[in-house]
């Protein structure tokens, strides 16, 4: 277990170690403060654990935002067979700079996004989120691969694919959102074998900040089951749905 360094003006618990959570009833905000930043450059690995009822603060005592109740900072990250549900933060999961492996994780919900992942590489295996008011994966700057994942009553966006990142999505299901899949500001998604059901839109692509480019997406298989439209692009994006 790593060593824990208590942030008593935030709630935050800093770990400037690796961490290592493992068969464990949770975590609740009834005995616990209002989640943790992991700092590593080593791997940290979460396996069978309960993330429940838990308030992220939103910065910490040295004036650090932190967006997520449970933030990863850098090395190699391991997350599986874990829930996360009742998570109020603009994140209840963000890894940044991180290569990891989430696999058979449920989110369920969550005040904002469920999942990000800022400038990491890594794996979503096997992963749904049920009931967030905002995006349930959205990852920035990132390479990320999605398999067999689901999202279910998203407020914004199923993913959201965005500034320069690239996602290989396959076998995803999402059902109720604004945007089924978003891809913005030079972003790529390739995108197979997926369902979109009772979205506004299927697929989303535009550039919202002018630093960026245009996005484009490639679609194989792709179904659309009730979305007011399928796809949706700005002037400059592209997106091309062969079946």
């Amino acid at each position: 277990m790593a060593g824990f360094s208590p942030d008593k003006y935030h709630g935050f618990w800093i770990i400037e170690k690796p961490l290592h959570l493992k068969f464990s009833y949770g975590w609740h905000n009834d005995t616990y403060p209002d989640g943790f930043l992991v700092i590593s450059d080593s791997t940290s690995t979460i396996t069978d654990y309960k993330f429940a009822n838990v308030k992220g603060r939103g910065i910490d005592a040295k004036g650090r935002n932190i967006t997520g109740s449970f933030t990863f900072y850098g090395g190699k990250v391991i997350i599986k067979d874990c829930l996360f549900e009742n998570i109020t933060s603009e994140d209840a999961l963000n890894l940044i700079r991180c290569d990891f492996v989430m696999e058979n994780c449920t989110f369920r919900n969550c005040t904002s996004d469920a999942f990000d992942a800022d400038f990491c590489t890594g794996k979503v295996i096997n992963c749904k989120v049920e009931n967030c008011k905002n995006d349930g994966f959205d990852i920035s700057g990132s390479k990320v691969e999605f398999i067999n994942c689901t999202v279910t009553n998203a407020g914004d966006k199923g993913i959201s694919v965005g500034e320069g990142s690239t996602a290989t999505i396959t076998g995803f299901t999402v059902t109720g959102a604004t945007s089924g899949i978003g891809i913005k500001d030079l972003s790529y998604a390739k995108i197979s074998n997926s369902t979109l059901v009772n979205c506004a839109t299927g697929l989303n692509l535009y550039r919202k900040k002018p630093e960026f480019g245009y996005a484009k997406a490639d679609a194989n298989g792709i179904k659309f089951v009730n979305c007011t439209k399928q796809s949706a692009t700005d002037i400059g994006s592209v997106v091309n749905i062969s079946k």
